[in-house]
């Protein structure tokens, strides 16, 4: 069973999308949740991605499970990733959508990669995504309604 879920993304969410990314927040209430925005910084590419790596690495809670949202990752569908993140008992999950120009993999503790979709995806449109998915997920493992095949 999970024991605690932690988002980190980068840049606060558009105000249009907040109002939705609340609504799944609060339906985490049973469910410790936390969504961690970082602010980008770096005047280039690898700045940026450096910058990001480094924000992530402090922000990652100490023995959880690292899952990394990335295009080159696996996808899953809602059963697996529900399986993926109860796959330990007690276990903190962390979840990272990376920066803009994204994470540099090698600098970061032992993850896993999450391909969410084929398409690459703006960041708030992921988030909304994840939030979703993760609160489809919590639902598959107790057994709720909201999720049904």
């Amino acid at each position: 069973m999970i024991s605690k879920i932690t988002v980190l993304s980068f840049n606060k969410p558009a105000p249009r999308w907040q109002a939705l990314l609340d609504t799944y927040q609060k339906r985490f209430d049973r469910h410790r949740f936390e969504h961690i925005v970082i602010k980008e910084k770096g005047d280039s590419r690898e700045a940026t991605r450096k910058n990001a790596s480094a924000e992530v690495a402090k922000k990652v809670p100490p023995a959880a499970k690292l899952i990394i949202l990335d295009e080159r990752g696996r996808g899953y569908n809602s059963q697996q990733f529900a399986a993926l993140l109860s796959a330990e008992q007690n276990q903190h999950v962390c979840l990272v959508i990376g920066s803009s120009y994204g994470l540099e993999l090698d600098k970061l503790p032992p993850h896993i990669l999450l391909k969410m979709s084929d398409f690459v995806l703006a960041h708030d449109v992921a988030r909304i995504l994840l939030f979703e998915q993760l609160y489809r997920a919590v639902a598959i493992l107790d057994n709720h309604p909201y999720h049904h095949e």
